[in-house]
């Protein structure tokens, strides 16, 4: 188990174990991702600049890095 942050402690609260909150947060950021992937297409396709998909590509990897990590963990 990694160090938790007191919002994962909390957020673990609702869950009945560390694997059951691993799950459903693998899920949650899955999903996170999935919601953004239009975005990463628009930007890939020319729709929008560089500069308007920063932010988008910056939490982009936030979001990567969080799974990566849960999933080296399972």
């Amino acid at each position: 188990m990694h160090n938790l942050t007191e919002k994962e402690l909390a957020e673990m609260a609702n869950f009945s174990s560390y694997e059951e909150y691993k799950f459903m947060k693998l899920l949650s950021l899955k999903a996170q991702l999935a919601e953004t992937d239009y975005k990463a297409i628009k930007f890939a396709e020319g729709w929008i600049s560089a500069e308007e998909y920063a932010p988008i590509k910056a939490e982009r990897q936030e979001i990567r890095a969080k799974i990566n990590e849960l999933e080296v963990m399972w």
